[in-house]
């Protein structure tokens, strides 16, 4: 298993102009990560330049990340969003990745989960069929939110089901708790489908922003200071064999960099561990 960090981590820090995305990349370099994962919405360098900021340092894009509203009701929407993730798919080979994880949309007013999950299933069949000529392979992870199409295990393979076989799962580790599970609870129903993983952290927080199936909430935490137990996490994922990136993610309110050096330290240290 490899370690990686999401650009998204330092969002904020770029989006204020106190970090360029190449200070992100040079600092992921600096902490011995292998790669990074990009996002469409975040920074305005042209992504040819991001792929030479990141082989400069040493380091490769291991996955992009992308939005586009698969789950509207309305098929000119929808043919929008198609649209996005068909552009997306050129940015990722620009940026020499191999995987593009899509952000598919919240379940619209009037609208229920399995109908939502059928439009996004389809929709992402056919892009996934196209992304494969290209050497991409499209994927979707467990995302957080009451309205969120796909937050557990059950419902990601039921999207994937609809999609075909070349839809991926990335499996992010904390935001199955929005759909009630853990993920030791999650991992083995999708290993088999796992391309990717996204690591965060969460704490129980009685005035948290993001909320469980049953009722509790919780806040962003940094990695190892949380709820999620990750040396049996990271155990479980190397035990069923999986070889592919460890993406670190943080979402809270610290100085982005110091995040990022002191969880990817933790993180080094479980592995060394297991």
């Amino acid at each position: 298993m490899k370690l990686g960090a999401m650009i998204y981590s330092f969002g904020p820090a770029i989006r204020s102009g106190a970090m360029t995305q190449r200070d992100a990349i040079v600092l992921c370099a600096e902490l011995g990560l292998a790669c990074v994962d990009t996002m469409s919405w975040l920074g305005s360098d042209p992504w040819p330049d991001v792929r030479k900021m990141a082989e400069d340092a040493g380091l490769y894009v291991a996955c992009h990340i992308a939005s586009a509203n698969l789950a509207s009701t309305d098929k000119a929407e929808r043919r929008k969003g198609m649209d996005a993730v068909r552009m997306c798919i050129e940015e990722t080979v620009t940026l020499g990745a191999d995987k593009l994880m899509i952000v598919t949309g919240n379940i619209p007013d009037g609208s229920d989960r399995p109908s939502t999950q059928q439009r996004i299933g389809e929709a992402l069949g056919a892009l996934a069929d196209e992304a494969k000529g290209a050497n991409v392979r499209l994927c979707i992870e467990d995302f957080p939110g009451e309205q969120s199409p796909h937050r557990t295990s059950e419902e990601l393979l039921a999207v994937c089901d609809i999609a075909g076989p070349d839809l991926g799962i990335c499996f992010d580790t904390g935001n199955f708790y929005a759909g009630g599970q853990t993920p030791e609870d999650a991992w083995p129903h999708v290993v088999d489908k796992t391309i990717h993983s996204h690591l965060k952290d969460w704490a129980w927080a009685d005035d948290g922003r993001h909320i469980t199936s049953d009722g509790r909430r919780f806040n962003p935490e940094l990695v190892g200071q949380g709820i999620i137990d990750y040396p049996t996490v990271l155990a479980g994922m190397k035990a069923s064999g999986y070889d592919g990136v460890l993406s670190f993610e943080y979402e809270g309110p610290r100085d982005r960099a110091e995040a990022a050096r002191e969880g990817i330290a933790y993180l080094r240290s479980v592995l060394k561990g297991i």
